[in-house]
């Protein structure tokens, strides 16, 4: 506020957007990406280089934050906006680490809209730009590993091609990277990549290694947003041991009370999903089903669809199981949108239950489709 009150004359402004820039990513592993003093501080650095010179380099990490913090927000079309102000912008600018941003952005982006194969080929650009030797000096200026972040979406595009076994070795060599690093959020990152890959492949031993570290640091080192991500990972698996009770506390608290405590809407699919797979489990179908169909709403309304067919699957399924004539439709269109997505893991799961549930000649040649991998052609 004091800075508002100051001459805005060039040399000013500069120093406001610097202090703006440092004051954000100092603030977002402490209080999350969320928080909205990490917007405000980002939203106020924009909005000086845009009285500044055309092409100010300065714009390109205030951007960055900018987008990062709507992203928790999950106002994709926005988010959507900023990633390509952010690539045309690295478009004007001789400056790799600006590059290397942009194809982080659009394939995070990319990532939860759902267009996987986007996301891929971001991920392929920035691995040919990346030099492992700018590792040090981005922890210094931007406050986290690029690579890892950009490795985290790597594993998980890997694990929803249905290539489990490349998207466990590259979890375990996010970790090792980040643990070599010796930097605190780098590592709960990796962590969270890590588990989060672990859930999306069905692996609860594996999850609850990293999940539970995941928790620890978090909690050493007050990264509220990530020991959020690990409660929830951490109920997913207690549910599967049976500890019903235990399981939707740790996701209740690690949603409510960290991910979303400034309001934020990220993870909100991976949030419903474990929530309602705890009560389905628990034999409460109904409010499974309830949770399922709040999950498919906020798609609607967000446009965060990367885990759009494991939500119809899930609901198609326990239609079918209850003989709901609705079932095999919620089925089908699980397999259309897994198919579109290009995401073979949900199509093998949506083969399986169509095999099982599926009454006619089409959804049995879907199934058959599905299971060999050709769903994709001409989805």
């Amino acid at each position: 506020d004091l800075f508002r009150e100051l001459p805005d004359h060039q040399r000013r402004a500069e120093r406001e957007i610097d202090l703006n820039i440092s004051l954000g990513t100092a603030l977002r592993p402490l209080h999350g990406w969320d928080d909205p003093r990490v917007d405000a501080a980002f939203s106020r650095a924009r909005e000086l280089c845009r009285h500044q010179e055309r092409g100010n380099p300065r714009l390109a990490p205030a951007l960055f934050g900018l987008w990062a913090a709507r992203l928790t927000q999950m106002e994709l079309e926005h988010v959507q906006s900023l990633a390509d102000e952010y690539l045309v912008l690295a478009r004007g600018l001789a400056d790799r680490d600006t590059h290397l941003h942009a194809h982080l952005v659009m394939a995070n982006t990319a990532f939860w809209l759902g267009d996987i194969p986007l996301s891929d080929r971001h991920i392929e650009k920035f691995e040919s730009l990346y030099d492992p030797v700018m590792q040090r000096s981005h922890l210094a200026k931007y406050g986290h590993d690029m690579n890892g972040l950009v490795g985290m979406f790597k594993v998980l595009n890997a694990g929803l091609h249905g290539r489990e076994e490349q998207a466990q070795l590259a979890a375990e060599e996010l970790v090792r990277v980040a643990e070599e690093l010796d930097h605190d959020f780098s590592l709960a990152l990796a962590l969270q990549g890590a588990a989060w890959s672990a859930w999306q492949l069905d692996d609860p031993a594996t999850a609850a290694q990293h999940a539970e570290r995941l928790v620890s640091l978090s909690e050493e080192h007050g990264f509220w947003f990530y020991r959020g991500i690990g409660l929830i990972l951490r109920g997913w698996i207690r549910s599967q041991e049976g500890d019903f009770r235990a399981a939707l506390s740790d996701v209740e608290e690690g949603y409510h009370r960290c991910v979303a405590a400034n309001g934020g809407r990220v993870y909100h699919s991976v949030y419903r999903l474990v929530s309602a797979g705890i009560r389905e489990l628990s034999g409460n179908d109904d409010t499974a089903l309830r949770t399922l169909d709040e999950g498919l709403e906020f798609i609607s309304r967000h446009q965060e669809r990367v885990y759009e067919a494991e939500l119809e699957r899930r609901a198609g399924l326990i239609l079918s199981r209850q003989g709901r004539p609705e079932g095999i439709v919620r089925l089908r269109r699980a397999a259309e949108i897994a198919q579109r997505q290009q995401q073979e893991l949900f199509m093998s799961r949506t083969a399986v239950d169509l095999a099982a549930h599926g009454e006619s000649e089409t959804d049995q040649e879907l199934a058959a489709a599905l299971a060999i991998g050709k769903g994709g052609q001409g989805a």
